[in-house]
């Protein structure tokens, strides 16, 4: 190895890492280095906590019955969403974070949005275990390009009190990074909590949450 960094005038630190890396990638070690989540085509919606509206419907794929999703009817902020996902495409991240009561369809349209990138190949990471706050802290600044970040009931992320604003600040310096962009950060929120983490604080006050508002600003779709 000494011998060959001296004919590549290559330090032999370099060349070790060099093959460090090609072992890595023969051993499948190029998924890791994409960071962390899947393909998006891997993913089942009811994975990422997409619920039926209405009744049930189950269909038979092989010998497992999988739960099928309705059909979906396109409102305003999926053109937000749409745009948001075209702007990734041609290479600017990108956060979208739906605000709305229960039930009212947001992680749905999160997912509906997301599909034109499942065919070009783009990841998605959805930070869950061992709990959403701590597993968003722990991989935060290992997420690349061409990924999406689904903070879905995104009040577990921001509004965790040991780590809240860490995550904050964390997503903002992804969004911020041209070395690891693009990425979509796609959210949900119930109103109560974008009243919570907006709000300024009184003169003199604790602030609690100023990097969730920061992050916040700009990004929210709905009441």
């Amino acid at each position: 190895m000494t011998k060959l960094a001296r004919v590549l005038k290559l330090p032999v630190e370099e060349l070790l890492a060099l093959q460090r890396d090609a072992v890595d990638l023969g051993k499948g070690g190029s998924e890791e280095k994409q960071g962390p989540g899947r393909p998006i085509a891997e993913w089942d919606p009811h994975e990422l906590e997409v619920h039926s509206a209405g009744p049930r419907i189950a269909r038979r794929t092989g010998t497992l019955a999988v739960q099928a999703l309705p059909g979906y009817v396109r409102r305003e902020h999926d053109q937000v969403l749409a745009e948001a996902v075209q702007d990734v495409t041609v290479g600017h991240s990108q956060i979208v974070v739906l605000v709305g009561s229960s039930s009212t369809g947001k992680t749905r349209a999160c997912w509906e949005a997301v599909q034109p990138l499942a065919g070009m190949g783009w990841r998605l990471w959805h930070p869950f275990d061992p709990t959403r706050a701590a597993s968003a802290l722990e991989d935060l600044h290992r997420v690349g390009p061409r990924t999406v970040v689904w903070l879905n009931e995104a009040q577990h992320y921001l509004g965790d009190r040991a780590g809240g604003e860490k995550t904050a600040a964390a997503v903002r310096r992804l969004l911020s990074s041209r070395e690891r962009g693009p990425v979509l950060v796609l959210g949900t929120l119930w109103p109560e909590y974008v009243r919570l983490y907006t709000a300024l604080p009184a003169p003199g006050g604790s602030d609690p949450y100023s990097r969730a508002r920061e992050l916040l600003a700009g990004s929210i779709v709905g009441p």
